[in-house]
């Protein structure tokens, strides 16, 4: 594929842009060393007694956060 000198140059100019503006506006990494910092200690951690999820959606194999264990019964 053939493309011209200026259309070359008018898409480096366009993604110089959207680079300048990802800077700006795209979130930062949570852990980036930016921001304050604040020192934590987990105190404890609550057992779960939840034998069932109320949507299969939230579980992670399909597709959710949730880390689950299938039983065969």
């Amino acid at each position: 594929m053939l493309v011209s000198q200026e259309t070359l140059q008018s898409l480096r100019t366009e993604m110089a842009g959207l680079q300048t503006e990802q800077l700006q506006f795209a979130p930062r990494a949570p852990y980036s060393g930016q921001g304050p910092v604040v020192q934590l200690t987990v105190a404890s951690v609550d057992r779960d007694a939840s034998r069932s999820l109320p949507r299969k959606e939230l579980a992670a194999p399909a597709g959710g956060h949730i880390l689950v264990r299938e039983f065969g019964f």
